[in-house]
């Protein structure tokens, strides 16, 4: 999503959501990656935002907090209507002429082309994706963490 925010606003500018109107006809790959992008954050099935939501939600129910359950689900319910209002108004038909967008590098439109695959795959696939990541060796120099158990209180007799 900030790529694609980037590439309407190269010098800085503030993007509204109305600059997102006719984004589908001007760059349908930034529109494109602004959907997935937004769709991840707002947790929408296949999307990595999903199975992560999912995880952390089910973990949290499972240790007994259903209070951050129930805020977290509310939280997400809110961010599912400002993401979804970007990619609405991005595959809206413009109303006015738009600032056509600049030129993106080819070397970066495939990037952008390959963050909806990687989003999707690790979400359908996470044990896999968890499984190797389990199996990656760590970084020359750097060292394991030491988790000390708590210190012992003294009794009393």
């Amino acid at each position: 999503m900030f790529f694609v925010i980037y590439s309407l606003a190269p010098r800085g500018e503030n993007v509204t959501v109305d600059d997102l109107k006719g984004l589908y006809r001007r760059a349908p790959l930034l529109a494109f990656t602004l959907a997935v992008g937004a769709f991840g954050l707002a947790g929408i099935p296949p999307t990595a935002g999903f199975a992560g939501k999912f995880f952390v939600l089910t973990a949290a129910l499972e240790k007994g907090y259903l209070a951050l359950v129930i805020i977290a689900a509310l939280n997400t319910a809110v961010g599912i209507f400002y993401y979804l209002k970007m990619v609405r108004s991005a595959y809206s038909p413009e109303e006015e002429a738009a600032t056509p967008v600049s030129s993106v590098p080819l070397s970066l439109l495939g990037r952008t082309s390959d963050t909806p695959s990687a989003s999707r795959s690790s979400s359908s696939a996470p044990s896999p994706v968890r499984s190797w990541a389990s199996s990656a060796r760590p970084w020359p120099g750097w060292a394991e963490p030491h988790i000390h158990a708590a210190p012992r209180l003294a009794t009393r007799p």
